[in-house]
């Protein structure tokens, strides 16, 4: 199952990300894989991170796929843990309408609503901040 998005400031080493990753879902990292294609993730494993290269601001794109069983788990607490654990911000939906609208979370695990620029995205695929919201 598809679960969220996070985008992160900076590329993380894959052992380190694993880790990080499974300790923010609370979960043995034998469970969390990080994978470059959705394809070649076992299918055994509960947490799936697809890694993709990202331009702008947030350089490192995950696309989480877990399992059922950890479908609920809140995004926003997650991430969270995850910026704690790897000293990094990240974005992550604000499930607005809005395509431009963002939550940025900070290593503090503080949480601000931002803008994109709209150019940087649509132009360029670049994820720039525009401006903080709160």
């Amino acid at each position: 199952m598809n679960w969220q998005d996070v985008l992160l400031e900076r590329h993380c080493d894959e052992m380190a990300l694993k880790q990080a990753v499974a300790k923010a879902f609370d979960v043995l990292s034998n469970k969390v894989g990080i994978v470059n294609s959705i394809e070649d993730a076992p299918r055994w494993i509960s947490i799936i991170a697809e890694h993709t290269h990202a331009k702008g601001d947030f350089r490192c794109l995950l696309s989480f796929y877990v399992d059922d069983t950890l479908a609920s788990r809140d995004p926003i607490k997650v991430t969270q843990r995850l910026c704690s654990i790897l000293k990094v911000r990240a974005l992550i939906s604000d499930l607005s309408s809005n395509p431009y609208s963002m939550l940025l979370i900070n290593e503090a695990t503080e949480i601000h609503t931002v803008v994109l620029d709209t150019e940087s995205l649509d132009m360029h695929e670049e994820y720039r901040l525009s401006k903080i919201l709160s």
